[in-house]
């Protein structure tokens, strides 16, 4: 049976009150975005040592401006991660779908340390470090930065992989980031949610044809969306450059709970049972066809490893469930109420509700 890790975070119930009580200072500290968000393609601010993509690689003739970057010199970035493991998806769309509070490159385990205002820490080779004070959803992490939105503020910044100041990335807010092949995507949430393509090497930021959307996704070269039109949530496909976009699917109502694997779409889907409205984990293709029930059970939070989803499974007090992607092997894995399941190749990390208001190891 396969051996589970299970992140270890601690979270007492006098720091959620006084968080509550006490809102987070704005990490705002005046200083100039890499991108000033005042056009749609405006560049890169002054400053910056020539265009970057977006491992931070510069893409300039003059090699002086590579002196200080160890990646230009060596086979392997700056804490050590061979070039060959650095990431050009920044994150997995299920990680992404579960909060985005872990990321991995290489060995590096990236994370909201829930025990540490959900401040952004990484754990590699034995060692675990804060990375900076602020704190972090939605992490990326490609190549020399981590990208990330401080919550509540819905402010995207990138810190290097091996800590330091963070950078501001643009001044608009910032919602649904994705990290993928040389570009950032996000929504401008004070622009009616409009999709957004940041592009460090041509120094652009770029809107979409794309507005009011949700629960965006990068698989396989193209965005997935969903918009609420016609009384209805629509499950959308568009290429990155804003052609194709296509409704792929009719959701009735909005997914939080979503992951691609093997080239389906694994998602918590409204059905009728007797006139009745009931929720089941199905899978289609990409392309929307090919409808299949995976168990009907109603899944919270999944995740897909090693052609098993693993759900918190909302008809048994959202236990620890997992599944075949082919529907058979249907079993609980533990009797703890789980949430924010992430998954690094073979290895399943989850949020396990041990006791009251703590979450710690389970072996």
């Amino acid at each position: 049976m396969k051996k589970f890790f299970y992140a270890v975070f601690i979270i007492f119930l006098s720091f959620c009150l006084l968080f509550a009580c006490s809102p987070p200072a704005n990490p705002d500290n005046g200083g100039d975005a890499i991108f000033d968000g005042g056009s749609d393609n405006g560049n890169a601010q002054d400053g910056q040592n020539g265009k970057e993509d977006e491992n931070g690689e510069n893409d300039g003739d003059d090699d002086d401006d590579n002196d200080d970057d160890p990646s230009q010199k060596t086979a392997v970035l700056s804490d050590g991660t061979p070039l060959s493991l650095a990431n050009s998806v920044g994150n997995s769309a299920a990680n992404l779908a579960n909060g985005g509070k872990m990321a991995f490159q290489g060995e590096a385990v990236y994370f909201a340390n829930a025990s540490d205002s959900d401040t952004l820490y990484k754990t590699m080779n034995g060692q675990t470090v804060k990375l900076c004070d602020m704190r972090a959803a939605q992490v990326n992490v490609a190549g020399e930065y981590v990208y990330f939105v401080v919550p509540l503020f819905r402010t995207l910044y990138r810190v290097a992989i091996t800590g330091g100041t963070p950078e501001k990335v643009t001044e608009r807010d910032a919602d649904n980031l994705i990290v993928a092949d040389g570009h950032i995507y996000y929504c401008a949430a004070a622009e009616g949610y409009t999709l957004r393509k940041l592009d460090f090497l041509a120094g652009t930021d770029t809107a979409l044809p794309v507005s009011g959307a949700m629960y965006v996704h990068y698989y396989e070269g193209r965005l997935y969306y969903q918009v609420y039109k016609n009384n209805s949530y629509k499950l959308m496909r568009i290429n990155t450059d804003g052609t194709d976009d296509v409704q792929i699917a009719d959701l009735k109502q909005n997914c939080s709970a979503i992951a691609f694997y093997n080239g389906r779409i694994f998602h918590k889907a409204v059905v009728k049972v007797d006139g009745v409205t009931k929720y089941r984990l199905y899978s289609m293709k990409t392309d929307g066809t090919d409808a299949q029930l995976v168990t009907a059970n109603e899944p919270f939070f999944l995740n897909i490893s090693d052609d098993k989803v693993y759900y918190s499974n909302t008809d048994d007090a959202y236990k620890l469930y997992c599944v075949k992607t082919d529907g058979s092997g249907n079993k609980k894995i533990h009797d703890y109420a789980t949430e924010n399941i992430y998954t690094n190749g073979s290895n399943v990390y989850t949020r396990a509700f041990i006791k009251e208001n703590d979450y710690v190891l389970e072996g």
